[in-house]
């Protein structure tokens, strides 16, 4: 959409029901989306809305535009941000002006987004973990929408892994 919201807006408008009839049935949905532009700020705003009429725990994880991206992508982010927090269970942002420093001197955009990607992927893979698989302490998606119970959650989250002996699965 070239950064423009409006355009966004109105292309995920245009197909309301088509989301629907591919969400109506879910339990669980996590929207994964970069704000700050047209595309990620509006589409995921829409899909959200459509969500929130059905009986779905809905999880959004989002990035914030790096602050030599300027003003515009800031703001725009910010408020795409605001908004989508009212209408998911949990909203879990990443700042991009974050990646870059947990990477090594001298990391590249590219590779923030990698890194990005991965801490994304390892919170949701932990999250299906911990929905499907015996454990210790078994968990369920009852137990996932109590801690997410309410629209408008703001969450954080941590991942980490362990070996050895006295691992438990």
């Amino acid at each position: 959409t070239g950064g423009n919201v409006e355009l966004g807006l109105q292309a995920s408008e245009s197909d309301r029901e088509r989301l629907y009839d591919l969400i109506k049935d879910q339990d669980v949905l996590v929207l994964v989306a970069g704000l700050g532009g047209g595309t990620g700020s509006a589409a995921t705003q829409i899909l959200a809305q459509v969500a929130a009429k059905t009986d779905a725990t809905v999880l959004a994880f989002v990035n914030h535009p790096f602050s030599f991206e300027g003003p515009q992508r800031k703001q725009v982010a910010e408020q795409a941000s605001g908004d989508l927090r009212q209408l998911v269970h949990g909203l879990f942002s990443l700042p991009n002006d974050l990646l870059m420093q947990e990477g090594p001197e001298g990391s590249s955009v590219i590779e923030a987004f990698d890194l990005a990607n991965k801490w994304i992927q390892q919170a949701i893979e932990a999250l299906v973990v911990l929905l499907l698989k015996k454990g210790v302490i078994n968990q369920d998606l009852n137990a996932l929408r109590s801690v997410f119970c309410d629209f408008g959650g703001r969450a954080f989250y941590g991942v980490a892994a362990s070996s050895g002996a006295d691992y438990v699965a």
